[in-house]
């Protein structure tokens, strides 16, 4: 099995100048984020997890990344059923989507 390289994903709102400090700000801080979703994961902590899954979907969907939105959501649901595998594989999936963002966001600039 070979690498394969990830497909970027780009804002909607990408061409739109009003957006672009928003996007940039929020591209910056999902490394962040993600390592909140996982420490909260590893200590347990679903309520945080929920909460902090929830407002980065709100704000994904707000920046033009519904993809993003989506799968913050699946870790939202996931987690109010406090399903730890679940859980897991929700972020893991979600790594790779932000991964992709990143990528997007790079290529973009």
């Amino acid at each position: 099995m070979g690498y394969q390289r990830l497909a970027p994903i780009h804002s909607v709102h990408e061409d739109d100048p009003e957006f672009s400090e928003g996007i940039d700000a929020f591209v910056v801080g999902l490394g962040e984020w993600i390592d909140t979703l996982q420490d909260a994961h590893a200590a347990g902590d679903f309520e945080t997890l929920v909460a902090r899954a929830a407002a980065q979907a709100l704000a994904a969907t707000t920046l033009g990344y519904p993809g993003l939105s989506d799968a913050a959501r699946q870790v939202v649901r996931a987690a109010e059923d406090g399903e730890d595998e679940n859980s897991r594989k929700a972020i893991g999936d979600l790594i790779e989507l932000v991964q992709r963002v990143r990528l997007g966001h790079r290529s973009a600039a």
